[in-house]
């Protein structure tokens, strides 16, 4: 019998097939192509941000009236900023009540850490008692 060497695959691999870069899944004796990758989508969290912001003021301009010839620019800019300011303040709301959920959820968290130890002193409690209680027996029926 033949000895497999640890290099070769244990199926065909047609070249040609998977070209590009793809996202995969891999799990226990599984692996999965889940969807291909373009070149360079690993975006900075500062552009991701940037990005967010660039969708939100086109959205809010493509909902408010098109700029006439007798507005000045100024009055654009202070749209775009006020549109700024709204998304700012909703992500500021959205920030706030996540750390208020924050809040809540770390108290919770208190609270069943401190049950826990409550009941583990009590199962403590419980089992020198039964202890006590097993060598007393013990003792007892050594004496008799």
């Amino acid at each position: 019998m033949e000895k497999k060497k640890k290099w070769d695959l244990p199926h065909w691999v047609m070249p040609g097939v998977f070209s590009g870069n793809y996202v995969v899944d891999e799990a226990v004796e599984r692996i999965s192509i889940v969807k291909p990758v373009e070149k360079g989508t690993e975006p900075e969290k500062e552009e991701a941000l940037e990005a967010m912001v660039e969708e939100a003021l086109e959205t809010a301009l493509k909902q408010s009236p098109p700029p006439t010839a007798e507005q000045p620019i100024e009055i654009i800019l202070t749209q775009k900023e006020s549109v700024l300011r709204d998304h700012v303040e909703k992500l500021e709301l959205e920030m706030a009540s996540l750390k208020e959920e924050i809040a809540s959820w770390e108290k919770r968290f208190k609270e069943f850490e401190e049950k826990q130890a409550k009941e583990h002193q009590y199962l403590y409690q419980v089992v020198l008692a039964l202890k006590k209680e097993w060598e007393r027996e013990r003792n007892e029926d050594r004496h008799h």
